[in-house]
């Protein structure tokens, strides 16, 4: 067992700015490994992982800052897939207040970039450390706060697995579970 890295918050003397919260582990298209993590205080980062041991790469300590959000960003997930074609990284990340039933303002975002530790861009080009980010999912009917998300493939389809609030149900929380198409852009679209 090791650690992979560590944050410290709001300890005194503390010289790390970034949370180490909500880590994704994916592997890029050569077979590299690779962990995304943080929120909140400075963004969302990406390392490189060892392979053979699972903690960081001794050979490359680059700490890759891929999306940063004013009003929020966290649970960042990157899942590769080929589109159009062309392989993507395509990264989704909750943004803004969880957590608060029916008054949650939770939705989830997606970019996309070519290489695994970005720069990602929302279908409008701009770069999510910009605070860019395509909605993908948010509030609609009575499920609110959608996020906590993460995605997989199942057969030849790609789903989506988040948490929401049931509005019809007390705000009860609750698991969906969406397909995902990718339009002729390679842009992912909920069903």
């Amino acid at each position: 067992a090791g650690q992979i890295i560590a944050s410290c918050g709001t300890t005194s003397g503390c010289a790390a700015t970034f949370n180490t919260i909500d880590p994704a582990p994916y592997i890029d298209a050569s077979g590299q490994w690779w962990l995304t993590f943080g929120s909140w205080e400075d963004g969302v980062h990406v390392l490189q992982l060892d392979p053979a041991t699972g903690l960081r790469l001794t050979s490359n300590t680059t700490l890759y800052n891929v999306a940063k959000r004013g009003a929020g960003e966290e649970g960042p997930f990157i899942f590769p897939y080929v589109a159009g074609g062309t392989q993507y990284y395509y990264y989704f990340a909750p943004i803004n207040v969880c957590c608060n039933g029916t008054a949650s303002t939770y939705r989830i975002v997606v970019g996309r970039s070519t290489s695994a530790t970005g720069p990602f861009l929302d279908r409008g080009g701009l770069d999510l450390m910009d605070g860019g980010g395509t909605i993908l999912l948010s509030s609609h009917g009575a499920i609110y706060g959608t996020g906590g998300q993460s995605v997989m493939t199942v057969g030849s389809k790609v789903l989506l697995v988040y948490h929401y609030y049931d509005g019809a149900n007390n705000a009860a929380p609750k698991l969906g579970l969406h397909y995902k198409s990718f339009d002729s852009d390679g842009c992912p679209h909920v069903q």
